[in-house]
């Protein structure tokens, strides 16, 4: 028995452009970060948003969450079956060390203990190395962990949550640095 292609099936020779264009997207906010890190936060740059289009053609409305809102006001996502928020330990977020709390309910909004939490972190620019920290449980479903962050401007973090017999998540997060 032979398995594969045929004459006339339509396959995927490059996925260089939406590599790209990715890459783009993240660079512009970084850059924007860096603008204001030195001197340039006045100038105006701006970057547009794809949007969805309902019936007729006219934009839909973003989805209303059911879930409670985030803890302290940082914004919380829904990763799989979790709700998941990320924020500084301590306000302001400055250049050096600093504590990263992640905050980790299941849907109903109960917390979820003794899952084994780590986040990488860069700034998404050239040359820049990507960090990697494991978070400590504090109990009630706040995990902690440290990033060292070398300058201003915004910082991509990726949470990992494992869980015995469940699928691993991740999710990114951006984290705005100041001076």
């Amino acid at each position: 028995m032979t398995n594969g292609l045929v004459e006339g099936d339509r396959v995927v020779t490059s996925g260089n452009f939406l590599v790209d264009s990715e890459s783009k997207l993240q660079a512009a906010e970084s850059m924007m970060g860096m603008m204001g890190a030195i001197g340039m936060g006045d100038w105006k740059m701006e970057s547009a948003k794809p949007m969805e289009m309902g019936e007729g053609g006219q934009p839909e409305a973003p989805p209303q969450s059911a879930q409670p809102p985030a803890p302290e006001g940082a914004p919380e996502k829904r990763v799989g079956d979790l709700l998941v928020s990320v924020a500084p330990g301590s306000e302001p977020t400055s250049k050096g060390e600093t504590p990263m709390r992640v905050h980790v309910r299941d849907l109903s909004g109960q917390p979820v203990t003794g899952a084994a939490v780590s986040f990488t972190y860069t700034m998404d620019m050239p040359g820049m190395s990507i960090e990697q920290s494991r978070a400590k449980d504090l109990g009630n479903g706040l995990y902690e962990g440290a990033a060292k962050f070398a300058m201003s401007g915004p910082w991509g973090l990726v949470v990992q949550i494992e869980r015995p017999g469940k699928v691993t998540v991740r999710e990114k997060f951006i984290i705005r640095v100041g001076g």
